[in-house]
């Protein structure tokens, strides 16, 4: 078992060193399953292809079931939103990366001062 995370001796809130040892526990045992080593835009993509799947079988149903449209309807209207702000965060976390990648690079590219 992991070492438990850092919390604050007087309200038991987890520090900031612990939410960060948290999130480390995670990533090596996410409770799905899903892969965690990847860069963050292509889980999100996955995820996105999942919800995408999902509000076409809702389609589906609002057209099989007629009596219950609207209701259905409702549903893949927000997953609609969740898609729309999903593609967001995946550009927002490619930028992210390409940003940090080029940083690293142009760091390599440096003179060594040795």
């Amino acid at each position: 078992m992991a070492d438990k995370p850092e919390t604050c001796p007087a309200c038991q809130r987890y520090t900031i060193t612990g939410l960060q040892q948290l999130s480390l526990q995670h990533r090596a045992r996410p409770l799905t399953g899903i892969d965690l080593t990847r860069p963050l835009e292509f889980v999100l993509a996955d995820i996105r292809r999942e919800m995408v799947a999902v509000r076409s079988k809702l389609n589906d149903v609002s057209s099989g079931f007629t009596g219950w449209a609207q209701q259905v309807q409702v549903i893949e209207g927000l997953l609609t939103c969740g898609l729309i702000a999903m593609h967001h965060l995946q550009e927002q976390a490619k930028e992210h990366r390409q940003k940090w990648e080029r940083r690293d690079e142009e760091a390599a590219a440096l003179p060594s001062t040795e």
